[in-house]
């Protein structure tokens, strides 16, 4: 939410995507030093453990130094002094002019009446349009979960196990994933903002139900009729899902929901999608080893249909938003919602 308060239009999608590869860089790192010749051993664990406090420390000492954000000091504590010197510290340069007429216009729409006070936790679903909006990122957070990201990642050696790899392979192949994982995120950087949010998500969810089918057929091929080369197949065909997952559905998920409600209501929204992604993602975690012992092979399937399910109604009600600032956002919103445009 900070991330998208502070950077411009035309570049809200690249730094959007920053959080997700510090957290790739952060998963390679602990699967890397996890191997048993480095910090993967019974003695060894507690130091990989303590690692952890590193990232931590520096956040801390960095971020007093960090400006509050523009649009905060300038919409909410109605700091406009304040907020134009936040956005010359960031943008380093003086002419910050259109950013603080932008802004201007949001909140001459908010003392207009246009745009109600500080909404609360539940007011968020009080409202039909920011209940509209909550439909709008909830459904690309729906898919992200429910791709089997989650089961992908957390089990992923034990994916690899099951589909002929001995132990050490298998974290071998955990620790490409992520290597994958994290030169698809920056690809995802340069793109989001020249593609657009919409087309990033709709590409990535086509090429995650292929490889999340492609992996069902070969772990078929593997198992049921004992065919020794379907195993590479269902690695591969991981690689795939994971590629693609990585373009779009595993940060334009995120930092969708910062740009489109509206100020008053970020914080509310981001707390509620944050929610509604930790319960999406502990049901498919917890549910996963259970429904793979019934449906077996056939448990990936239930994925390929949650993809398809979110991605038919990204294409029927997901607008475009790429480049545009925040108060062009919301007119579009309201103009979809209402059906007229907001004078």
């Amino acid at each position: 939410m900070y991330i998208s308060e502070i950077t411009p239009a035309k570049l809200r999608g690249l730094f959007g995507t920053v959080p997700m590869v510090m957290m790739v860089l952060g998963f390679l790192t602990a699967n890397g030093l996890g191997l048993p010749m480095l910090l993967g051993t019974k003695e060894r664990w507690t130091i990989l453990l303590s690692l952890q406090c590193i990232p931590v420390i520096l956040m801390c000492v960095s971020l007093p130094f960090c400006p509050d954000s523009p649009r905060q000091l300038f919409l909410v504590k109605g700091d406009k002094v304040g907020a134009e010197k936040a956005l010359i510290w960031l943008r380093k340069t003086a002419d910050v002019r259109e950013e603080m007429a932008a802004m201007q216009r949001e909140l001459d729409m908010q003392e207009k009446g246009k745009i109600n006070p500080q909404v609360s936790l539940f007011g968020i679903f009080r409202d039909p349009y920011l209940r509209y909006i909550f439909g709008l990122c909830a459904a690309p957070m729906f898919v992200k979960q429910f791709s089997g990201y989650a089961c992908v990642l957390y089990y992923s050696t034990s994916i690899f196990r099951k589909a002929g790899l001995d132990h050490l392979y298998s974290a071998y192949a955990s620790l490409a994933m992520w290597l994958v994982y994290l030169t698809f995120s920056l690809i995802s950087m340069s793109l989001v903002d020249r593609l657009g949010r919409r087309v990033m998500l709709l590409i990535s969810h086509s090429g995650m139900m292929l490889g999340m089918a492609l992996f069902t057929v070969f772990m078929v091929l593997s198992g049921s009729y004992a065919i020794d080369w379907a195993k590479y197949g269902g690695v591969a065909s991981i690689f795939v899902w994971i590629a693609f997952y990585t373009t779009g559905s595993s940060s334009v998920a995120w930092f969708l929901p910062s740009e489109m409600f509206p100020q008053e209501a970020r914080t509310s929204a981001m707390t509620w999608i944050s929610a509604f992604c930790e319960v999406c993602g502990l049901t498919t975690s917890f549910l996963f080893p259970m429904v793979v012992l019934a449906l077996e092979e056939y448990t990936f399937l239930i994925f390929v249909g949650g993809i398809a399910l979110g991605t038919v109604y990204i294409v029927w009600k997901l607008p475009e938003t790429k480049g545009m600032t925040i108060d062009e956002i919301q007119v579009l919103l309201r103009y979809r919602f209402n059906g007229v445009l907001s004078a």
